[in-house]
């Protein structure tokens, strides 16, 4: 983890129940937004409760309104205990795309609702010729749960559960792909093929005898 994304990390809040202290230091922060972790949403959901709660009770002059309060912070609870892992994955994807729009030195694209294995898509050639290549590992916990998310996504709302069932085992079907910029890093792929500079096309094409031919007998002992 760079020094970037330490300093990052250690800015974060936690969750309200693990640190009620500095609750209210951020008092201005009551609308969740997308790039907000987890703990941080679920704690900008307790303050707008606590706020709107308290205005209404106050204009309303009824207190039972107050009881929103509890409700809502039990529920934060919860759904911060429900989803631990929501919170890395989302950190993780947020500091990819800080890193591409920074131009930092490992920049790659996320998976999304319509290319959720990050490949080269024919409209990209039009509108988005300069993209980011995927991920060179994309057999991590964290990018393998995010592709299998995105690519469950869809807008038909009359599935049952075979259906589901029947598009997720469609994924298997689908790669990311070894090539994924525009043009595709051709350099690379020589650079690969022979990184120790030994040509082994003529081993590989070589005539080899099968054993036990009239050639080759098979070894008496």
């Amino acid at each position: 983890m760079s020094q970037e994304q330490t300093e990052r990390q250690s800015q974060r809040e936690l969750f309200w129940l693990d640190d009620p202290a500095h609750f209210f230091v951020r008092w201005h922060k009551f609308l969740p937004t997308n790039d907000m972790t987890v703990p941080e949403a679920l704690n900008a959901v307790v303050r707008f409760t606590v706020y709107s709660a308290l205005l209404v009770a106050i204009v309303a002059r009824r207190t039972d309104y107050l009881l929103l309060i509890p409700l809502v912070m039990l529920a934060s609870v919860f759904l911060v205990r429900l989803f631990p892992k929501t919170q890395m994955i989302q950190e993780t994807f947020n500091n990819l795309k800080r890193s591409a729009k920074t131009g930092g030195a490992e920049h790659f694209s996320t998976p999304s609702a319509d290319n959720p294995f990050m490949n080269v898509l024919f409209t990209d050639y039009v509108d988005d010729p300069a993209r980011v290549s995927a991920p060179p590992d994309v057999t991590s916990s964290v990018l393998d749960s995010s592709i299998r998310e995105a690519f469950s996504k869809t807008s038909d709302l009359f599935m049952d559960t075979s259906d589901t069932y029947g598009l997720m085992e469609s994924s298997r079907n689908w790669v990311t792909q070894a090539a994924t910029t525009i043009p595709n890093d051709l350099e690379g792929f020589q650079s690969f093929l022979n990184k120790d500079n030994v040509s082994r096309k003529g081993k590989s094409e070589e005539y080899v005898l099968a054993e036990g031919s009239t050639m080759n007998p098979i070894p008496t002992h």
